[in-house]
């Protein structure tokens, strides 16, 4: 494409301006158009698969794909005296499910919750997802609570006020409800979510909502203890 831009260029600029191009200024042009690209990183690093070494002799150093470096993470417990309140959805051809887990400042469960239901997309199955998690909590009188979520939008339309109009009422109720709590909503990765995510899951694939308040339930109560010792892998 380069070659092709550089070529149709100097037709022009010999057919309006009488400028004679040759062979060899062609070409610088094509390297110089090459290189100020690759400069500026705005040639994508997939284009010059299996050609870096092209890439190099251009000078499009920035181009050269940063090696992924692991890193551990792992659930935080609260500050004492504290609960932590941890919120996820999924959404999937039009069905959206909600997970939810609030824990001590020990890391034991205090209560989860599963609910099943229908949305439009899957930025409302997080807002409604945050809302009917909170409005449970003021239900069963829980507050002094730190809020995690690993939807970033989710956060910033809360804190910044902005969002789509369908979703305005939602959000203006949330933050009422985040005021109430003196709480605050926090991103965090996915990785540090995945009790969360499993209860939407799980949600979703019975088709009905849950509920749990107790340590009966023993998938959910191994799930918890392995969050508290099995850090997850993270690539960046």
């Amino acid at each position: 494409m380069v070659i092709l831009w550089a070529l149709w260029e100097a037709r022009n600029k010999a057919k309006h301006s009488a400028a004679r191009y040759s062979f060899t200024q062609i070409c610088q042009r094509v390297l110089s158009i090459l290189i100020a690209n690759g400069k500026a990183n705005m040639t994508h690093a997939k284009f010059w698969t299996r050609d870096s070494y092209i890439a190099r002799k251009l000078g499009a150093h920035t181009l050269v794909k940063q090696r992924q470096r692991p890193i551990l993470l792992s659930w935080t417990r609260p500050m004492q005296g504290t609960l932590k309140l941890n919120i996820d959805a999924a959404f999937k051809d039009g069905k959206a499910d909600y997970g939810g887990i609030l824990r001590n400042d020990q890391g034991g469960l205090v209560c989860a919750k599963g609910i099943y239901g229908l949305c439009s997309s899957p930025l409302q199955a997080e807002v409604e997802a945050l809302l009917s998690i909170l409005q449970l909590c003021i239900h069963k009188g829980y507050n002094k609570m730190q809020i995690e979520v690993d939807s970033l939008q989710l956060v910033h339309m809360i804190t910044g006020k902005i969002a789509h109009w369908k979703l305005y009422n939602n959000l203006a109720h949330i933050r009422t409800l985040l005021s109430s709590f003196g709480s605050h909503l926090i991103h965090i990765y996915r990785e540090t979510n995945m009790i969360a995510d499993w209860i939407a899951k799980h949600s979703c694939k019975k088709m009905q909502n849950f509920t749990w308040e107790d340590q009966s339930y023993s998938i959910l109560q191994r799930l918890v203890q392995l969050d508290l010792g099995l850090p997850q892998i993270r690539f960046r």
